[in-house]
């Protein structure tokens, strides 16, 4: 992937929205530039995120509700998204002088930094939170992009039974990544598995298929409605892997194809939802790239609904069948099943469940 390496946790309050550093590449630029985990990033090139609200609500540094990624601002420090493959050339910004001195005017960069910011991808507008004034200090911060590897999917064992395998993202290559981690802990003889679809913000549906078809045997699966119509995605083949014991974790930020895999695993009985409740996005966009000005006019162009049921989640999520509160993603408790209450109900489930199939 060509970008910025560092986890991007989109933030959302009162329909402002703006980025927060979840986590940074080690050795990357992002990490040279002197940027922080928790750097509030507020504007990129000439787009400002903020807005006067934005700024207001930034002076509680517990915010915590957390929403899908902003597309153009996606665009900006991904490139062109996870679905293609940019050259430096093709997504590079122009900065011209006027813009430059107008920073330089409102000392939001020095007369040094000029040359430096011309010859950098993305200039970020970031707040910091500083303790000792509790306040947030606002600054500029130019960065280059890079090539880097961010792999979708990783997998361990909880003990010698149960496996767990987290999904960050149904992106290009997800389906086979997931795969491959899958037959790595079949092979160990698992009992039980684990998928944790927390904090993962969707994808691609065709990803989400190839995964969905591991666990679902056979039948009608979602069901697309658009302004033309219907279509149903089915399946016709058991290509099923296994038909042990599954349990999704899922939480408020499991978004669009995460929810997507949690309710047809759940209205299909393939599998127990442990967590919070999910974002609700049952929606399906199209969009316009509009080269002159680097911005995406966003439509929505269908609802899907999980079948058989015809159940809809868009503006509800999915209820878990067991409902129980979990730590932030860059909290140390995360991931730790002595700490993290979601993944220790998820072991405790699957101990209790994973002999009576």
């Amino acid at each position: 992937m060509f970008g910025i390496a560092g986890e991007l946790l989109c933030f959302e309050d009162n329909g402002n929205y703006f980025y927060k550093l979840g986590r940074i590449g080690a050795g990357s630029r992002l990490e040279k530039s002197g940027f922080k985990v928790g750097d509030v990033i507020v504007g990129v090139n000439s787009f400002i995120i903020e807005s006067e609200a934005t700024k207001a609500e930034l002076e509680n540094p517990k915010i915590t509700k957390l929403t899908q990624s902003v597309d153009d601002t996606d665009r900006l420090l991904i490139g062109l998204g996870d679905m293609h493959f940019v050259t430096p050339k093709e997504d590079r910004m122009v900065w011209s002088d006027t813009i430059l001195q107008n920073l330089i005017k409102e000392k939001l960069i020095t007369p040094e930094q000029k040359k430096e910011v011309k010859n950098k991808n993305v200039l970020l507008k970031v707040l910091r939170y500083n303790e000792k004034k509790k306040a947030f200090e606002r600054f500029y911060a130019p960065v280059a992009k890079e090539f880097f590897d961010v792999p979708s999917v990783c997998s361990r064992l909880e003990d010698d039974n149960i496996g767990h395998i987290r999904l960050r993202k149904f992106d290009l290559g997800a389906g086979d990544a997931f795969e491959a981690e899958l037959n790595k802990v079949l092979k160990r003889d698992v009992k039980g598995l684990i998928i944790d679809l927390r904090f993962n913000l969707g994808g691609a549906d065709d990803e989400c298929n190839k995964i969905i078809s591991m666990f679902i045997k056979k039948g009608e699966i979602y069901k697309d409605v658009g302004k033309n119509g219907s279509k149903i995605f089915s399946i016709t083949k058991d290509n099923s892997k296994t038909n042990i014991p599954i349990v999704v974790l899922v939480n408020e930020t499991s978004i669009s194809c995460s929810e997507e895999f949690a309710v047809v695993m759940q209205t299909h009985k393939r599998g127990t939802v442990i967590g919070t409740r999910t974002f609700g996005k049952g929606v399906g966009q199209g969009g316009y790239l509009f080269p002159s000005d680097e911005v995406t006019l966003r439509f929505t162009t269908l609802e899907w609904f999980a079948m058989p049921e015809n159940i809809s989640i868009n503006k509800v999520g999915v209820t878990p069948d067991i409902e129980i509160s979990g730590p932030d993603l860059n909290s140390p408790e995360f991931g730790d099943p002595k700490q993290d209450p979601q993944l220790a109900a998820a072991i405790k489930y699957l101990r209790e469940n994973m002999f009576s199939k």
